[in-house]
């Protein structure tokens, strides 16, 4: 009888040897991870984003037999028109007329490059023997867009043309403007916040004494004005902070 159960007993034994008693220790086999930096980044958002959703105001259409004031805009053909004539102008007079083309975008980053290609054509003529003085100007300017929806301060502004016909005129003068920008333009953005890139065209006159002759800015008619081409928004990303998998980052 004591044989059995020793022979019982060292059975048991071997069976709790073979089935080793699991603590997990250290040679225990650990699940890969991946590692967080191999791999493609992840784009959250585009690198340059294009401009297209432009919008316009300020069109005016006024005439008088002394004046003339005319404005408007194109959407689908990102155009903008202004005019301004003077018949018979009173001493100090100023007569002005502008039209705007906008785009709003969101700063993905706090440094971007604003990209614009664009043209303009316009005709300054006068024909009196007083003071008098005529300009063309094409303004770029970018301002912030606050939470209802109103303007804020500017942040960036490039008068791109301003010509004209001086005062002290003897005789009938012309000027014709033809020129164009296509390059690019630092900005100090805040990130997260809303901004409206704009594009104004001002036909602008100023007679010192009472005039009875013609001044015209002619930035309207056949194929005059200010056309944009094309205008983009291109993030300045650069070296980011550690973790951040934006397109373009070096961590």
């Amino acid at each position: 009888m004591k044989t059995k159960q020793l022979i019982v007993l060292l059975l048991l034994s071997l069976a709790l040897a073979s089935c080793g008693g699991g603590g997990g220790g250290d040679g225990d086999a650990e699940t890969p991870q991946p590692d967080p930096g191999s791999g493609d980044e992840t784009v959250t958002f585009p690198k340059e984003i294009s401009l297209s959703s432009f919008t316009g105001s300020a069109t005016i259409n006024e005439g008088t037999l002394r004046t003339t004031r005319f404005s408007s805009v194109n959407i689908s053909t990102k155009r903008a028109r202004s005019r301004t004539t003077v018949n018979v102008a009173a001493g100090g007079e100023t007569i002005s007329a502008k039209s705007f083309l906008r785009a709003q975008f969101t700063a993905k980053r706090p440094t971007a490059t604003l990209h614009t290609n664009m043209r303009w054509k316009g005709t300054l003529l006068s024909s009196i023997n007083l003071s008098a003085s005529t300009e063309m100007r094409v303004t770029l300017r970018v301002r912030e867009v606050t939470s209802t929806g109103s303007l804020g301060s500017e942040v960036f502004s490039q008068q791109l043309e301003r010509d004209g016909i001086g005062s002290g005129l003897k005789s009938v003068e012309i000027l014709n403007v033809n020129d164009n920008v296509n390059r690019g333009f630092q900005l100090n953005l805040i990130e997260g916040r809303q901004y409206r890139a704009e594009v104004e065209l001002e036909c602008r006159l100023k007679v010192d004494g009472i005039s009875l002759a013609l001044i015209d800015c002619n930035a309207e008619s056949d194929d005059r004005g200010v056309y944009i081409t094309s205008m983009s928004v291109e993030w300045d990303i650069g070296t980011c902070p550690a973790g951040d998998t934006r397109t373009g980052c070096v961590n």
